[in-house]
């Protein structure tokens, strides 16, 4: 074939030795032409690098339009030209989709991150418990010319300390597991005689329960920790409904009725199941426990 005035020659496409496509033949032919170009004139002045800029101008429009030595050179040329445009949006699907990938993995990490907060509850319930123990220790303690029965000031001043140590907690366990503690404790006068720890745990227990029935009274969060009393230590108010103290017994059958613990077909104490009182005895230890623990880090 012959060759138009100000076009190069026509010259036989070099495919590589490999078998390829036609197509793929003729864009790695224009690609080596191409590059051919820019490799003569590296070192051409300013005047020459325009003549080179409109030297590889007219091969790509000869390429583009005449087709060379190859009569399908202009449709290959198209074809490996759409194909590039045509993948751009799978190119531009997949970064978007990883751009997403990383940014939601940022939000989920950063939502389901740990608040620092949430690390102080458990050391603030404990706090809170150990404080409940101790004003309920102190409260229940006998001591010399404190009467057996709380007076209504007393009372009183007892249910707004209660009150502050719910608002701490916003849970009724630390108030309610004191009361149970003071009902189920021994006496700690262990150089004392018989009668005397009798009667300690008499006298504090016996407050406990005048404790417990103010409590209630006040209804609200008041009921909310008497009733968590019955279901933890409802075991412990039966035995001492069959204590052989007259008084005793009396205050601990009221609180019985007032708390909802007869059983429905007689006027007996519920008594629980042997299994029940072993794991409601196993949770009082946990918190007796607990409540040691805690002033010996205090001290």
């Amino acid at each position: 074939s012959s060759s138009r005035p100000g076009c190069p020659p026509a010259a036989p496409l070099a495919p590589p030795a490999r078998a390829i496509s036609p197509w793929r033949a003729a864009a790695w032919d224009m690609q080596r032409r191409i590059q051919g170009f820019g490799r003569e004139d590296l070192e051409a002045t300013r005047v020459g690098e325009v003549a080179h800029c409109r030297r590889r101008r007219e091969l790509l429009t000869w390429l583009a339009h005449e087709g060379g030595a190859c009569g399908s050179c202009r449709s290959q040329v198209e074809e490996t030209f759409w194909g590039q445009v045509s993948a751009l949006p799978r190119f531009a699907l997949a970064a978007a989709a990883r751009d997403v990938a990383e940014i939601a993995a940022e939000i989920e990490a950063f939502i389901f991150a740990p608040d620092p907060d949430d690390f102080l509850v458990p050391r603030q319930s404990r706090d809170v418990g150990a404080e409940a123990m101790q004003f309920l220790a102190d409260f229940c303690e006998s001591k010399p010319g404190r009467p057996l029965e709380p007076e209504d000031a007393e009372l009183q001043a007892f249910w707004l300390r209660c009150a502050l140590l719910y608002s701490c907690s916003l849970q009724p366990g630390p108030v309610a597991e004191a009361l149970v503690h003071q009902l189920r404790v021994g006496s700690r006068r262990a150089e004392s005689s018989q009668e005397e720890r009798e009667e300690e745990l008499r006298r504090r227990r016996l407050r406990a329960l005048a404790a417990l029935m103010h409590v209630h009274r006040q209804g609200g969060i008041g009921q909310e920790i008497s009733s968590y009393v019955a279901q933890r230590g409802g075991y412990l108010l039966q035995q001492l409904a069959r204590a052989g103290d007259v008084a005793l017994a009396a205050k601990a059958v009221e609180a019985i009725e007032v708390l909802g613990l007869l059983d429905s077909d007689s006027d007996e104490p519920d008594i629980p199941p042997q299994s029940r009182v072993r794991n409601m005895e196993k949770t009082a230890d946990n918190s007796a426990r607990s409540y040691r623990v805690a002033r010996v880090g205090g001290a």
